[in-house]
């Protein structure tokens, strides 16, 4: 996951995943390799062309995995297949999952792409993506929160990746019995001082905005203030749940007098803050993506101002009464396609079908809207024509 290399691989050179495995050869295309383990992949789906990450994991709890795929949650990829299998003798858990395109905080942060305002708004969407996760029965605890696991997709949400050492909150143990973590951003639960639990997430949530705000200019004293209870040793000093943090970081919007106050989303349900609102090819601030952007927004335009009306349409007098009005709609049309194919807003997020999201559904489904968008154009036209002709 994460932003994509554009290999040009070597398919006559397959990873030992493609040469031991009748199925994947089968169903997918080796593409690349991602990581630096060597057992993460991006492929092509051979029956739809889809992109997709497989995952060879020796170390795992499957039902994670299973977990994610019966129940999606937004911010987390899209989980398709999950079976075991085996791998130079090992016994391996395969995972296929989404494949999201965007760019990692750790990214974001060397590009001093990140600000104050910019970093609470994307915890607060890691908040609501932990509040799905720990009101999941049980609780899933991710347990590898940083700056590498979390990323700005192009949609401009933020996403939560990499469930390879997260498990499911038991409440009836005395401490972990794997301990797993990364250096600098694990609890010191998960190194065998207790239980992981939502507090556990809260330390990674927290070490992860110290990382971001120790390479800012200044932070304002409540955002330091929230750090400094989130990453304290004791899980008790912390706050007790993800609400409870979502609370602080809306209250550093409210009270302090810096270039943050009254600027933090007023709402949990904020899919993205206030950069959420920017349009598709300028979430991710990489170069490439907003020079596209800016080419195809220039075209929509010209494309509008210069529509043109078959000339034995219409009298000329009928043209200059009408042709404002296509040229208008001519633009919605084109803007309202851009807008729901990159999927805006989240606009398929309230559509029921798309919470167990497949290439085959996403594809239905924004030609269905894009034909949506263009049938209401078309009502739009008929009935200006019908009252100004």
């Amino acid at each position: 996951m994460g932003d994509k290399k554009d290999p040009t691989p070597d398919n006559s050179i397959l990873p030992d995943l493609w040469e031991e495995n009748d199925y994947i050869a089968g169903t997918y295309i080796y593409r690349d390799t991602l990581g630096t383990n060597n057992l993460v992949y991006l492929a092509e789906n051979r029956i739809d062309g889809s992109e997709c990450v497989i995952k060879v994991l020796s170390h795992f709890d499957e039902s994670i995995y299973r977990t994610i795929k019966s129940h999606p949650v937004d911010g987390v990829p899209d989980v398709y297949e999950v079976d075991r299998g085996s791998l130079r003798n090992q016994d391996v858990l395969i995972v296929v999952e989404e494949y999201i395109r965007g760019v990692r905080l750790t990214e974001l942060v060397e590009q001093k792409a990140m600000d104050e305002e910019s970093l609470i708004a994307a915890l607060l969407e890691m908040t609501n993506i932990l509040d799905k996760l720990h009101g999941m029965h049980p609780p899933i605890i991710h347990r590898d929160i940083k700056p590498d696991n979390v990323l700005l997709a192009e949609n401009g949400n933020i996403c939560l990746v990499d469930f390879n050492i997260s498990r499911q909150f038991k409440g009836n143990v005395p401490r972990d019995t794997v301990i797993m973590g990364t250096e600098g951003f694990a609890s010191p639960e998960q190194f065998g001082f207790g239980e992981s639990d939502a507090r556990t997430d809260i330390y990674g949530l927290g070490a992860t905005a110290r990382y971001v705000a120790a390479r800012m200019d200044s932070v304002s004293e409540g955002l330091a203030s929230m750090i400094e209870r989130c990453v304290k040793l004791d899980p008790e000093g912390r706050y007790a749940n993800v609400k409870e943090l979502r609370s602080a970081l809306l209250g550093i919007g409210r009270s302090d007098d810096t270039k943050t106050a009254g600027k933090a989303p007023d709402s949990g349900e904020d899919k993205g803050g206030s950069e959420s609102f920017l349009p598709p090819g300028f979430r991710t601030g990489t170069p490439s993506h907003i020079i596209a952007a800016i080419v195809g927004y220039a075209l929509i335009i010209y494309l509008s101002v210069t529509y043109r009306i078959p000339e034995d349409s219409y009298t000329a007098e009928q043209t200059v009464k009408i042709l404002p009005v296509y040229r208008i709609v001519c633009f919605f049309i084109l803007i309202g396609w851009t807008l729901f194919t990159f999927n805006y807003r989240n606009a398929w997020g309230s559509l029921k079908w798309m919470k167990n999201r497949t290439p085959v559904k996403t594809i239905a489904t924004i030609l269905l809207g894009d034909f949506v968008i263009l049938f209401v154009g078309a009502v739009i036209i008929a009935t200006a024509t019908y009252i100004l002709l």
